[in-house]
């Protein structure tokens, strides 16, 4: 089974933190985490380095805490990872201190279900810490929230698609969803797409695209998540078929 990457997003401050979350991530079966701190080379352009680490990832998740709020890198890798990963996708761990004072992506007035108590006895605050973590491990791994509700959350901005044509040749399409499930191309609305399953541990996405008008295809998917941005797979069990994220 592909394991699930999550981005840590986090300053050098609660480093402690994030190290207590990674161990917990290696620990745990089907995840495993990015921090992009462990994976530095020498003369590497560290701003495209997170930028490229954040596609690969499933989930990003920022450690929001007084000391990580002023940080500009923090800031940064959220507003490129809202743009580039689905909301459902972005999971942040808050200080509850600060909660109230969140403003611009990540603010108050969304669901915050992992807001941990700050303390000034650190070992307390650390256990609190861990406390979340652990739910939010157990959300992701059990599929709890389960990204499956419709091809808009997955298909987000525009795709390209690899697949076999009628007369058995390899074509491709740029593509977006409109709406929840309009399948868009060079804005004509050429399907429909149906019966829409994402199982967020296996990676398996499950699907029908079906003809608008005259159009009489009925086109099943069954697809595998390479990455981030890339799902392979068959359509109707017999063509090859890939899509990839290009904007």
């Amino acid at each position: 089974m592909r394991k699930m990457k999550v981005f840590l997003s986090y300053c050098s401050e609660d480093k402690n933190k994030m190290r207590s979350l990674q161990r917990l991530l290696r620990s745990t079966s089907g995840l495993t985490d990015i921090v992009v701190a462990d994976k530095r080379s020498a003369l590497e352009d560290l701003s495209q380095k997170v930028c490229a680490e954040i596609d690969k990832a499933d989930f990003f998740v920022p450690i929001l805490t007084r000391r990580s709020i002023p940080s500009q890198w923090v800031n940064q890798e959220i507003g490129y990872a809202r743009a580039r990963v689905p909301n459902w996708a972005i999971k942040p761990i808050v200080e509850e201190e600060i909660s109230r004072e969140l403003e611009g992506f990540i603010h108050r007035n969304v669901d915050l279900p992992y807001t941990f108590p700050g303390d000034p006895n650190a070992r307390k605050e650390a256990l609190a810490f861990l406390k979340y973590c652990k739910l939010l491990v157990q959300d992701l791994q059990l599929g709890i929230d389960d990204p499956a509700g419709t091809p808009d959350e997955l298909f987000r901005g525009r795709w390209k698609n690899t697949y076999t044509n009628r007369s058995g040749e390899v074509a491709e399409e740029e593509f977006e969803i409109r709406g929840t499930d309009q399948y868009y191309v060079k804005n004509r609305h050429v399907f429909n797409v149906i019966d829409f399953h994402h199982d967020s541990r296996s990676g398996r996405i499950k699907f029908r695209k079906v003809g608008v008008g005259r159009d009489q295809r009925d086109l099943m998917n069954d697809l595998v998540q390479v990455d981030a941005r890339t799902l392979e797979g068959t359509e109707m069990s017999l063509h090859k078929v890939r899509y990839q994220r290009i904007g």
